[in-house]
């Protein structure tokens, strides 16, 4: 019986991903704990300690050796804007990255000032969401390796329709349980479609040069994540009089800019398996990977257990 898991890209792209993150929660942890005992006098800490992970990076940065390239075609920052299905997955992923950040940017500021949560219970929920990540990572690497990136851009897509409508429904019914579970969803869509931007890359790129793809595809994707960002201030600005209801208005705009993106996946030419198809076994998917995680901590406790026997 071939595994849903088996070693491919998508889930080596995740796995990659997953360990900065895994790396990162003390430094979240530590956050919530500077925020809650020192307020705003934490944000000084927190560049500064920004300021010299940064100079920390570049150091390793200089460790890491070059690859040589065996690629058969030259570099050029031109090809991919000569590459049809690029330009059409990249416009449909920027589309998403547009709508996304036209609503993330505020989502900290809507429950800070209109559901009134402290600053300390906000970077808690970051940090649920972040854990969520780790976890959504592998997960969808392993819809990207067994369904396609089409299906993982579109399950991204309806997640945060979902998380949106949960964020509307938090201002009217005060459950701080909707609230964790629209961060909880928002650890998904918020890294799932890098997985299926680098997969996709990696597969029409497999003669070539992909890195003046990755760089193009990034580059519309920030440039679409800072209108959207800046989008969403401007209309909150000019809806400055519906007070708190100006939140609602700039989220529904999120949420049907990007389920219009749903049906014009239809034009980017991938060989997957349908969305449908994806979200009927995703439920099978699932569990196959918890049981797969079951089986990978048993080896390692029992292999700890028996290296601590010998020892004796």
């Amino acid at each position: 019986m071939i595994s849903f898991f088996d070693a491919k890209l998508g889930e080596r792209l995740s796995k990659r991903l997953a360990y900065g993150k895994i790396a990162a929660i003390p430094f979240l942890a530590s956050q919530i704990w500077l925020f809650e005992k020192l307020d705003r006098s934490a944000f000084s800490i927190l560049f500064f300690s920004a300021f010299l992970s940064g100079i920390a990076s570049v150091y390793f940065l200089r460790k890491v050796e070059d690859v040589k390239s065996k690629r058969i075609s030259e570099p050029s920052l031109i090809l991919p804007f000569k590459h049809s299905n690029f330009l059409k997955w990249s416009l449909l992923n920027s589309g998403f990255c547009f709508s996304l950040s036209a609503s993330r940017t505020f989502f900290a500021v809507y429950v800070l000032h209109v559901l009134g949560y402290p600053i300390w219970l906000v970077l808690a929920l970051a940090f649920v969401a972040h854990l969520s990540s780790v976890y959504s990572l592998r997960f969808a690497g392993a819809i990207s390796d067994r369904f396609g990136n089409k299906p993982l851009l579109a399950i991204s897509v309806a997640f945060f329709d979902l998380s949106i409508i949960l964020f509307i429904l938090s201002n009217f019914n005060a459950s701080f349980g909707i609230l964790l579970f629209a961060y909880i969803l928002h650890g998904f869509y918020t890294y799932a479609p890098n997985i299926a931007f680098m997969n996709a890359v990696a597969d029409m790129t497999l003669r070539k040069h992909s890195a003046p793809f990755y760089a193009i595809g990034n580059w519309m994707q920030d440039i679409f994540s800072a209108l959207g960002s800046i989008f969403g201030g401007i209309l909150l600005v000019n809806l400055a009089f519906l007070g708190e209801k100006s939140y609602i208005v700039l989220f529904l705009f999120s949420f049907t800019t990007s389920l219009l993106l749903i049906p014009l996946l239809r034009f980017y030419d991938e060989f997957g398996q349908s969305t449908s198809n994806a979200l009927i076994n995703m439920p099978r998917l699932f569990f196959e990977d918890l049981g797969k995680i079951y089986r990978e901590l048993k080896h390692f406790f029992v292999s700890r257990i028996k290296s601590k026997e010998s020892e004796l």
